[in-house]
């Protein structure tokens, strides 16, 4: 592993045996910030082999996170932890002939100690888990080529923000076809001497032009004559007849 030596069985061992649990924490630190950053297949492995479902979707700070509470609740995990870490500093060797009671051993060795250094881990969490995302930050510093998102905020608005653009771009595709759409429909509906299809050279052009309609004139209405008509005289009665005769004068 880099930034680890081939010391390290015996100065994680040394601090333990001198009761100094913080230095035993910073040098638990530099190992889980050394998988993470280097080697962040292995230690997902052995999340997932304690049980701790996690992807390499997630942040370095979420699998600190994971770490520090599997060495809590998962007795577990600092088995598999143990191994990777005697395993990443050439403390395991799976040839023949080798001594596999000792390598055991070792492996049972820092187990014990990581049940020992969890108490000081406890004691000051954010204290752990400030010195780990301290030195992963540096390692990965160091590492032109890391991509991987450190902080848990940058993973879920990096997320969020790809959401957003997915939903703008799907908007703006939306917008287009509905502008298309709306742009032939209107098009289509034009009469063909005011959309371009006005070609004054092709034959005939006047005739495929539609005369005017003139609506047909009302019918006239039928005047009243002005005079009324005549109405004949009704005939006069007849005078009574005078009679000629006159009575003879009496002469007194």
């Amino acid at each position: 592993m880099q930034f680890t030596n081939q010391d390290f069985y015996s100065n994680f061992t040394a601090s333990l045996k001198s009761g100094d649990l913080n230095l035993t924490s910073d040098i638990l630190a530099n190992e889980i910030s050394d998988f993470i950053v280097f080697d962040t297949p292995k230690i997902i492995d052995a999340l997932n082999k304690a049980d701790i479902n996690i992807t390499d979707k997630v942040s370095d700070e979420e699998i600190v996170d994971a770490v520090i509470k599997g060495l809590t609740d998962s007795p577990k995990l600092k088995k598999t932890l143990a191994f990777i870490i005697a395993d990443g500093n050439n403390l395991i060797n799976t040839a023949k002939g080798t001594d596999k009671a000792k390598q055991l051993q070792i492996v049972n060795d820092i187990a014990a100690g990581l049940s020992k250094v969890n108490s000081a881990i406890i004691a000051d969490t954010k204290g752990f888990k400030d010195e780990t995302m301290n030195q992963l930050v540096s390692k990965a510093e160091s590492t032109k080529a890391y991509k991987r998102i450190i902080w848990k905020k940058d993973r879920k608005s990096g997320k969020a923000g790809l959401y957003w653009l997915i939903a703008g771009v799907s908007l703006i595709g939306i917008v287009a076809i509905i502008y298309y759409r709306q742009k032939k429909a209107v098009q289509s509906s034009l009469p063909n001497m005011i959309m371009g299809n006005n070609d004054f050279s092709q034959p005939n052009f006047h005739s495929q032009v539609a005369a005017p309609t003139v609506a047909p004139a009302a019918p006239a209405q039928q005047q009243v004559p002005a005079i009324l008509p005549e109405v004949p005289a009704a005939p006069l009665a007849a005078a009574p007849a005078v009679s000629t005769n006159v009575a003879p004068t009496a002469h007194i």
